[in-house]
């Protein structure tokens, strides 16, 4: 996601990586175990493929369905989601997925692919920054989806990466989020985004875009680019509807500091993120205020430390009409009058694994299952939780073993009892989720 990425928001990368793009095909035998039952099956492996592989074996068929036109849900993030449904033979599946535009390609999660008895087709890429990556190796797999039906479209053997993610958060309706589609999707025909109509629409014809058109930085494939001007300075920024902040420069954020609202801080071993509501914020004449902004000392996982990136919240106030195929997209201004949200939203990452209702973040480790404290809020330079630090494991929650612990429940209380280790020294907190209600609101 972002979001993202995401959230979320999840969390997409920009870069391409320049590698070989010739290919060899191998047939190989694999056994699969799904519950009980095991599957043999022979599949064909691409090793090596390259940029231009990837783009061209994306989508093998791209059809609108009717007018379209496909409902966008909102995330919990503040992103939006469509709703779809997948097939595999004679099984099928319905799926939920966000809508990125900051992200290359396709994702999903591995347990909705697993849940499948017969097994999918899969290919290997051997470009690590076609979405993101959640492995250390560079021979991603892929897996071809060979039918996917939405409100308004359908698409005949598609490539999505899975990933190894518990959780990418839920809808506000309570829908787990299952992955995100990505600009290989978005790009194969002129579409409309529409965050207060809650709309994405795609056009085979009678593309009639509204608002101001503007050019497309060509910088990378797939990836949306636009100036945006600062302090007087113009930038190149990537427009991410999968992600609900924006992200600026450690420099920029610092020179533009008098602009920005309510500063929190984010830290973990190694990182220290900033954030804050950027007062006033100009865009294609349009005058956007209060905006969730985030800075990171050191180079973001996705770019460098010139990179801009254009969330939701400001995205939002816009209807995007994007015309990928003509490198153009015209940019509506609308009256939309976003909910107040809490400054936790301007960063959640981990796809719905961390929480930070009470003044930390938590994750569960994927290996060892425990759950420890990923990161910690400061305000002011001061801890929010002074007790607690980074790299704790927590022991209990409310008097539940931590194994048994489910983390989305933490936002169902107000109080939380939690025994915690550090190093070789067991201790407790008790935490009041209302003593941070004012350092996390705007």
């Amino acid at each position: 996601m972002k979001r993202k990425y995401g959230i979320l928001l999840l969390i997409c990368l920009l870069n391409i990586s320049c590698v070989s793009i010739n290919t060899s095909e191998t047939n190989s035998t694999k056994t699969v175990k799904v519950g009980q039952t095991s599957f043999s099956h022979t599949s064909l492996k691409i090793n090596s493929w390259g940029e231009d592989e990837v783009l061209k074996n994306a989508i093998k068929s791209f059809e609108v369905l009717g007018s379209g036109e496909t409902t966008l849900h909102e995330y919990i993030l503040g992103t939006y989601a469509i709703k779809a449904r997948i097939k595999n033979g004679d099984e099928e599946k319905d799926i939920c997925l966000i809508v990125d535009t900051g992200a290359m390609g396709n994702v999903i999660q591995k347990k909705v692919l697993q849940a499948f008895s017969t097994p999918f087709k899969e290919k290997y890429k051997f470009v690590s920054n076609y979405t993101y990556s959640t492995v250390n190796n560079w021979d991603v797999s892929g897996t071809v989806i060979p039918d996917f039906q939405a409100e308004g479209f359908q698409m005949k053997d598609v490539l999505f990466e899975p990933a190894d993610i518990d959780s990418f958060g839920w809808l506000d309706d309570g829908t787990p989020v299952n992955g995100f589609i990505g600009m290989i999707t978005l790009s194969q025909l002129p579409f409309l985004f529409s965050a207060k109509n809650k709309k994405l629409v795609f056009f085979k014809e009678d593309f009639n875009p509204k608002g101001k058109r503007v050019e497309l930085i060509s910088k990378y494939p797939l990836v949306l680019e636009v100036p945006v001007e600062i302090n007087k300075k113009t930038y190149s920024a990537k427009l991410d509807t999968g992600g609900e902040t924006n992200l600026l420069p450690y420099s920029l954020y610092k020179k533009n500091i008098d602009n920005i609202d309510g500063s929190l801080e984010l830290r973990k071993s190694g990182l220290k993120r900033i954030m804050g509501l950027q007062k006033s914020m100009y865009f294609y004449n349009k005058e956007c205020l209060n905006i969730p902004t985030v800075a990171q000392k050191k180079s973001f996982m996705f770019g460098s430390n010139d990179y801009i990136m254009l969330g939701e919240v400001l995205l939002r106030n816009f209807d995007l009409y994007i015309d990928y195929s003509n490198s153009v997209i015209n940019f509506d201004p609308i009256e939309c009058d976003f909910t107040r949200r809490s400054m936790l939203m301007v960063y959640t990452s981990g796809g719905g694994n961390r929480y930070g209702y009470f003044g930390i973040n938590l994750v569960r480790e994927r290996y060892g299952n425990n759950l420890k404290v990923a990161s910690i809020y400061y305000k002011n330079g001061k801890k929010l939780c002074p007790e607690i630090s980074v790299g704790d494991f927590v022991i209990s929650v409310n008097g539940i073993d931590q194994k048994d612990f489910i983390l989305e429940n933490l936002q169902n209380y107000d109080t939380i009892e939690m025994t915690l280790k550090h190093k070789n020294r067991i201790y407790s907190v008790s935490l009041d989720r209302n003593n941070f209600k004012n350092c996390f609101e705007f």
